[in-house]
């Protein structure tokens, strides 16, 4: 039996709402549907329920700030009053208790319930029955009163929660900085707690340091397909961002190439995850401790004390963490747009000689693809010479191929990845120390000069051992510069029986190799003059190249006084017709199948006539 006189055509609208996405797994969304539906069976009137989602974990939204009134729901009710959907005055908005409605402050949530009287909306609290509209609320004061009474105890009850929560963490962050933090399953996606409440990781030594006395630590371990996926994932990054690819390059090879499942969501892997992930210092095992805070309305992240080292079981070495950083000012370093199959090895190197940049044009199948003047194909340069980009290509490959010129020009260095991951680790770090003295200004604690002086000697130790790093490089890149060469000749060899990704990474390190070796180029007419990046000083190496085909090698030393009154002049030549024609240079060149130590041997022999 009816117990209210709703008129025939009145639409009861199912509001549900939980405070979190995981309570979509509980019996909350059931609960709140079948009080519902037994409200709307029992006055015999229809239930409309399309402000539910088919995920319905969308609903779990806090109702405390207010936000669920911007964005979910509530927000999707006032669309339909507004476009007509929803009919004032034959529509009811049923929640199962009233805190499912608003958890605000009571000024707020009196008026957003007053918005919705107004706009001609029943409300029907299903667990008492009462119902409001505008005019039942102005004609009885005990609804009003026990309307005040709901929206204060919601408020209080959720203030409550929010004020326990805190603490619950205050006690958390406390027992992290004191040394006495316990794993917990809100820990990092890679990371699992065993029953005993210990981390799933072995133990492995380590070298102690002035500032880390340990000679052990924890690294974690994958135990299931969720940690599986997590280690996988985070390898295919780490190994991305050794090639410098930028997180949307990232997100989209995650999503397309063997894909793997992104830590949260459904919906793949998004370029701002990405670059949490790879900032997340987690990954080495450090906590850091955060706070909300809100400065002039904004609310925003704090540091709360120092980084705790250790706490968490390692994936990564410091090494491999800072080198996959972005550069520590905040703005991502300039790079250019890669496609799938990386088809310009040269982009951004070579220029024409008017100034403009030579790019890519691919006139399809028949023609090929050509580097020419950006501003020729507007009509601004009298330059319309087309360099054949695949020809180009195969004679660089097999230029460099044949001569190890990395032996003559910019030195490999077999500590370039501890090297590059200390001066991004000080540069991290010294930005820190900026920023604490920044905000504290002459107003610091003791507790804040003891962590400055702490952090700032790790940076000085860690400038020590980039030092002694540069120093021992020097001594041993010459045994590691002929495996290097090795490694290119192979990559360029195995490229012919490459496809899909690993053809990819292959043509994605041939083009980091290209880059670090190429100093530029400038074309003229139809020759490409070619500049390798020499030492400074001493040596520069030119490549001469004329429709896409080398003709001639140049060792130049403009400015030295080594080679300044020599009858050389300023620079030394081969040319193709020596090096592949003549006997006699073919013989000094590939004496002991070494001819780039025939070039090193000659820069030796003028040395000492010189000397």
């Amino acid at each position: 039996m009816a117990h209210f006189n709703f008129p025939l055509d009145v639409t009861g609208y199912s509001l549900v709402r939980f405070s979190r996405k995981q309570q979509a797994d509980g019996d909350s969304y059931r609960r709140q549907v079948a009080a519902a539906e037994t409200f709307c069976r029992e006055e015999q009137i229809p239930l409309d329920m399309s402000l539910h989602e088919a995920d319905i974990r969308k609903l779990g939204m806090s109702a405390f700030t207010g936000r669920h009134v911007v964005k979910g729901p509530i927000r999707k009710f006032l669309a339909g009053i507004d476009n007509g959907i929803v009919k004032k005055g034959k529509s009811l908005l049923l929640v199962s208790e009233w805190n499912r409605l608003t958890r605000q402050i009571s000024s707020d949530a009196l008026k957003l319930t007053l918005e919705l009287m107004e706009r001609g909306i029943g409300i029907i609290d299903l667990q008492d029955r009462a119902y409001y509209t505008l005019d039942r609320y102005n004609a009885d004061v005990g609804l009003q009163l026990s309307l005040q009474l709901k929206i204060s105890m919601a408020h209080q009850y959720s203030k409550n929660i929010q004020h326990n929560l805190k603490a619950a963490w205050e006690g958390k962050r406390e027992a992290i900085v004191a040394g006495r933090g316990k794993p917990t399953k809100a820990s990092p996606a890679w990371l699992t707690v065993r029953e005993d409440g210990t981390w799933n990781a072995v133990e492995r030594p380590r070298e102690p340091t002035q500032n880390d006395p340990r000679t052990s630590e924890l690294w974690a371990i994958p135990v299931d397909d969720r940690t599986r996926n997590a280690f996988r994932a985070i390898e295919r990054i780490k190994a991305d961002r050794f090639l410098r690819l930028g997180k949307h390059a990232i997100a989209t090879r995650l999503n397309t190439i063997d894909p793997l499942p992104a830590f949260r969501g459904k919906n793949g892997w998004h370029p701002s995850a990405v670059e949490k992930l790879v900032r997340n210092e987690a990954l080495r095992g450090v906590s850091q401790s955060y706070i909300k805070v809100e400065i002039r309305g904004d609310t925003k992240r704090e540091k709360v004390g120092g980084p705790q080292i250790g706490f968490y079981p390692r994936v990564l070495s410091d090494d491999d963490w800072y080198r996959m950083q972005w550069p520590s000012d905040e703005r991502q370093a300039r790079g250019r747009r890669t496609e799938c199959t990386l088809n310009n090895l040269f982009a951004e190197l070579f220029k024409c000689s008017c100034g403009a940049g030579l790019v890519r044009d691919n006139k399809g199948s028949k023609w090929g693809a050509y580097l020419v003047c950006s501003k020729s194909r507007r009509g601004l340069c009298e330059h319309k010479t087309r360099h054949d980009l695949a020809a180009l290509e195969a004679e660089m490959l097999m230029l460099l191929s044949l001569f190890d010129v990395s032996r003559l020009v910019e030195k490999a260095n077999p500590h370039a990845d501890r090297i590059a991951g200390l001066e991004a680790e000080i540069a991290s770090k010294q930005k820190i120390i900026d920023e604490m003295a920044e905000g504290f200004a002459g107003n610091a604690p003791p507790a804040f000069f003891k962590r400055m002086q702490t952090m700032q000697a790790e940076v000085d130790a860690a400038k020590g051992r980039l030092t002694e790093l540069k120093r021992n490089a020097k001594i041993v890149e010459a045994n590691h510069s002929q495996d290097s060469h090795a490694e290119f000749c192979a990559m360029v060899t195995a490229m012919a029986n490459l496809e899909g990704d690993e053809l990819y990474r292959v043509r994605k390190k041939l083009d980091l190799e290209m880059h670090r070796l190429i100093d530029g180029g400038e074309a003229v007419g139809d020759e490409l003059l070619i500049r390798l990046r020499g030492l400074p000083d001493m040596l520069q190496v030119e490549l001469v190249v004329a429709q896409a085909r080398f003709i001639e090698l140049r060792l130049v030393v403009p400015s030295n006084p080594l080679w300044a009154e020599n009858e050389h002049g300023d620079f030394f030549a081969i040319t193709r017709e020596q090096i592949f024609e003549n006997p006699k240079v073919r013989a000094m060149l590939f004496e002991n199948d070494d001819p780039t130590g025939a070039f090193e041997a000659f820069i030796n022999r003028e040395r000492q006539q010189l000397a």
